[in-house]
């Protein structure tokens, strides 16, 4: 049982266990090809996905590019980038939500090993097919709750803009609360523990959980690198969070490690 792990939740101990976990995997070079799986997998999909937005985009306008009339060309060829622009963002989007839970056994393994080297227990592994379901269902789930609520802001600062004052810092909470619950999945989907459970978790815990869900989603607005880092080094952090808690801050009584 470690000083930190003494402390009650704070915001600085979330925070400092993202900051942990990323020193975690960069002295790991053999955990390396693991932590590229997502970079890898997203840029493939969202490669595909996008490249296929834009060839049924350019295929859709083709009666109107190939027409005699220059209007109707000139049509065709705005509706095929206007068309074409919005498959793209759809297809990354798609793409960068399947990357994670087709990645889920790299980012369970880097979990995994990681929570042994702080004493944990040696649990069965899934599966590719249930971790992938598992991390799906989580991802959704946050998109279900934290889209609306996001929504409702971003709809109360078009009405009455001075309200962006306390609309900001709330989306970028709501964004934070959304980046932790997905990465929490992984050390708590080594533990077994149901929904409920990583609710009131995350509810006795609340400060140390923002705290690490707000240092991650910082890397996010680093142009072209936070995204493609924000997995491994997240889901390190995630089991450093964890286990922390677990060997010294109270947890509510409905969750039992191990």
């Amino acid at each position: 049982m470690t000083a930190l792990a003494l402390r009650p939740p704070t915001l600085l101990l979330g925070a400092r266990s993202f900051v942990r976990g990323a020193q975690w995997v960069a002295r790991n070079p053999k955990l390396w090809p693991h932590a590229i799986v997502p970079a890898l997998l997203a840029v493939l999909m969202v490669s595909t996905f996008a490249g296929l937005g834009w060839w049924a985009a350019w295929r859709l306008s083709a009666p109107l590019r190939g027409d005699v009339s220059l209007f109707w060309q000139l049509v065709g060829l705005l509706e095929a980038i206007a068309v074409g622009g919005v498959s793209v963002g759809v297809g990354a989007l798609l793409g960068l939500s399947l990357a994670q839970p087709a990645s889920g056994w790299a980012l369970d393994h880097l979990s995994r090993t990681l929570d042994l080297s702080l004493g944990g227990v040696d649990r069965p592994d899934g599966g590719w097919l249930e971790t992938a379901w598992r991390g799906l269902r989580v991802t959704l789930t946050g998109l279900a709750v934290s889209l609306p609520v996001l929504g409702a802001l971003v709809l109360l600062d078009l009405v009455f803009p001075p309200a962006m004052v306390v609309t900001v810092p709330l989306k970028f909470i709501v964004g934070s609360m959304v980046v932790a619950w997905d990465l929490l999945d992984y050390p708590f989907g080594l533990r077994g523990v149901r929904v409920r459970e990583r609710i009131a978790f995350i509810r006795a815990n609340f400060r140390s959980v923002l705290g690490f869900g707000a240092c991650a989603s910082l890397l996010l607005f680093i142009p072209g690198v936070g995204l493609l880092v924000l997995l491994p080094l997240g889901v390190a952090g995630a089991t450093y969070l964890v286990a922390d808690i677990e060997r010294g801050v109270s947890l509510p009584p409905s969750v039992k490690p191990g």
